[in-house]
């Protein structure tokens, strides 16, 4: 998005969920760009507050500086983090895992979106992530459900991940 062009400007800062502010000192070769000050997402909007999993702003915090790089490592590092966010999810009476936990997921990834731009090995383990969750049958009770899903996510890493390096 150029920043010379105020109609988009004002749209994208519409869609964000996060108020930013302008560099003071933006960066004269990037001027095209939009420049923003540093944030600190402990601060966040209330859009966030209420139902990100700490484990998830930590990791948001160490996406957004920088202390894991690469798409691999974030790919991993966010499949970690999810198995911890689902073992602390617990379905709301009257719904079911399958659905309030692909919208509760769903939450999560975009404030990781919000931290920093999700590389493409997220964006597919995301989808087959929530691809897994939908296809599990409802019959099965909220233990067993989770722990497919814990299965699904060490397959993922291992076979994704780890495997397709050595390849």
């Amino acid at each position: 998005m150029r920043a010379d062009d105020s109609k988009r400007r004002t749209r994208s800062e519409k869609v964000s969920g996060l108020v930013r502010t302008r560099a003071k000192k933006p960066v004269a070769l990037l001027s095209h760009l939009m420049q923003y000050e540093k944030l600190n997402y402990l601060t966040l909007d209330s859009k966030f507050t209420d139902v990100i999993h700490p484990a998830i702003l930590s990791l948001g915090l160490q996406f957004s500086e920088f202390k894991i790089a690469g798409g691999n490592a974030r790919c991993a590092a966010m499949l970690l983090t999810f198995i911890q966010v689902i073992k602390d999810y617990v379905t709301p009476p009257g719904m079911s895992l399958q659905r309030h936990l692909t919208q509760h997921i769903s939450k999560q990834v975009e404030f990781l979106n919000s931290t920093r731009s999700l590389a493409t090995s997220m964006k597919r383990a995301i989808k087959d992530l929530k691809r897994a969750i939908s296809v599990i049958s409802i019959d099965d009770d909220e233990k067993a459900a989770k722990d497919s899903i814990y299965e699904f996510i060490e397959n993922f890493i291992h076979l994704q991940i780890c495997s397709s390096d050595l390849v």
